[in-house]
Order: C-alpha cells, then structure tokens, then sequence
C-alpha cells in the first residue's frame, strides 16, 4: 500500500486549487468530457462541470471542491453550494441543464463529527423527493482513484 500513502499524502496536504490541475485530470482518465474549471464569483455552486455516458445515458456532473476535513458547519455551507449545483442553470456553455444532473462534493479530507450524518440526512429528504442525492468524493474515493489510473495496485472496489 506504499503507493496509496505516499498519494494520500501528497491529496492531503495540497491547498483546494493546488488539487485543480490533478482533478481535471483524473476526471478525463475517468471517462468525462467537456470538463470545465468554473470556479468563482459566478459559478453556482459548481466548481467543475462535466460529462460522461453511463450506460447509454449521458449526465451532467457538477463538482464542488474543498480543502481539508469538512466538519458540521462547514458542512452546512458546502449543503448551500450544493443547492445551488441542483438548480442553477447558467454557468458555461458547455453545461447542458437538459441532461440528467449528479452533484459531488469533493474533498481532500473527511467528514468528520456531525458533518457524515446530516450529508446522509440531506440526501435521504431530497431521495424522498424523487432528487439525485449528492455523492461524496473524500480523500479515500480520491486517492484511490489516483492509484488506479497511475497503475497502482489498490484493494478491489476501494474508494468507489
């Protein structure tokens, strides 16, 4: 697992636009096109924007990204940003509000105290409402991910 630490250490200690250039990376190893950095005053909630087909179906896929472990309160801004992901329309031209949307929150950290139970609680009342709950991309899903596409011998499903 020698490879999976030193990149978990590398993700961990890099600033919310340090892990940019990274991210749209492993976003088009992943699969994605038309990925978009959009980060700033107008960009809704979404950080990044792309697209990819699953099983016939093409999506759009909005990113929010953040730095560091994401405790309760700054769980609580993140949920306003991913609002914000669901209902915006405008951001690029490349993003196409016709497309089935998916939200991600992305971090190079961890939930952490109350912050892992209200994400759950936020995405069991917008599943009850017939809405794609929002996925969560944490230092694990993410330093696997890096391993796999960098050849690296990672645990089967780990980090999905």
């Amino acid at each position: 697992m020698f490879l999976v630490d030193a990149v978990a250490g590398y993700v961990e200690n890099l600033t919310e636009r340090e892990f940019d250039a990274p991210f749209i990376a492993l976003l088009y190893r992943l699969g994605y096109t038309r990925v978009h950095l959009v980060h700033g005053p107008y960009e809704f909630g979404k950080d990044f924007i792309a697209q990819r087909e699953e099983n016939g179906t093409l999506h759009q896929y909005c990113f929010q990204s953040k730095a560091g472990d994401l405790g309760t309160s700054g769980w609580r801004d993140v949920s306003q940003q991913v609002e914000a992901m669901r209902t915006g329309s405008v951001v690029h031209p490349d993003f196409d509000p016709a497309l089935h949307r998916r939200l991600v929150v992305v971090t190079n950290g961890r939930l952490k105290g109350g912050a892992g139970t209200e994400f759950q609680n936020y995405n069991e009342y917008h599943s009850g409402r017939g809405e794609s709950p929002a996925k969560l991309w944490d230092i694990d899903h993410s330093t696997f991910a890096l391993c796999r596409e960098l050849g690296g011998d990672v645990a089967e499903g780990a980090g999905t």
